[in-house]
This record gives C-alpha cells, structure tokens and sequence, in this order.
C-alpha cells in the first residue's frame, strides 16, 4: 500500500520544495533515468527549473545503498527505488492540466517488508504532506494541493 498527495507545481514550486526540505534533513535528489549514472544524480536544486520528468527525494538519515542498472532504452536509472525510503515527486502536466504527485510506495513494491525504519519515514513524509498543506491552495473540483507558482501561474480550476 502506497500513499500520495496530487498537487499541482510548477519547477519552480519543485525547487522551492526541495529547498525547504534540505532545510530540514540532507536530503539527496536523483531522476528516475538519465544517460549516465552520474547524471541521475542531481546537484543543485536550480537545475530542475528547466523541468524534468519524475525525481526521487531520498533523506539521508535512512540508509540505503542504491542499485544502479541499464534498462531497456539504454538509459540507467536505479533499480531498488522501490524498496528504498524515497519519495517520489511526479511533475504537473501543464498541457492536459493532469495534477502531479508525491508518491511513497511503502509495501507496494516490497509486501515483505523494507530494508529502513518504515515508522519513521512515515512520520517524515507526514511532515512533508503537513508542509504541503500548508503552502498550497486547494484546486476545485478535484483534491490537488496547489503549490504557490502554480497557483499564480494556472489558477486552481481545471485539474485532473
């Protein structure tokens, strides 16, 4: 079972959310693939303004070591983000206005348990969500949570 928030974002909103949780824990951002393992990685929270597909949040006060992998387009990405205490930031479709989400996928991916503090990550993403509320505007007639640039940029109707 997975938990999530739709929200609606923009890339700016996504850089300011990882700014602010950086803030609150060292936080590790990488995309879902790239060209090279190296470029899963992301450095600096600015690069994602030009927008990007998924990212993955990963606090670094839960242990993992990631796997990495070439999948079947010749691209790596890392092969155990299912079981690892990731959050995963989907981005807002601004051309169909389809909303984005935050995603845990909790024991989706792992009904046998994970390999971190579950418990605890909980009560971090609950913060994150807290945090998210508290920013955001609500879209109608739909529950997205509507981050602040979004909400200058595209208003709050009309998500799906």
């Amino acid at each position: 079972m997975g938990r999530q928030i739709q929200i609606v974002s923009t890339p700016a909103d996504n850089v300011m959310l990882l700014r602010e949780l950086s803030d609150r824990t060292h936080l590790r951002v990488f995309h879902e693939q790239a060209k090279t393992r190296d470029d899963l990685w992301v450095a600096n929270p600015d690069d994602l303004l030009s927008g990007h597909g998924q990212i993955l949040l990963w606090p670094e006060a839960f242990p993992w070591v990631p796997e990495y992998a070439v999948n079947r387009l010749g691209r790596s990405c890392v092969c155990n983000a299912h079981v690892a205490p990731v959050l995963e930031l989907s981005p807002t479709h601004e051309s169909d206005r389809r909303h984005g989400r935050l995603y845990w996928g909790r024991f989706f991916a792992a009904p046998n348990g994970l390999g971190y503090d579950d418990v605890t990550f909980s009560k971090w993403v609950d913060s994150v969500w807290r945090y998210v509320r508290k920013i955001s505007s609500r879209s109608t007639p739909h529950p997205a949570y509507v981050l602040p640039d979004a909400a200058a940029r595209y208003g709050l109707q009309g998500w799906r």
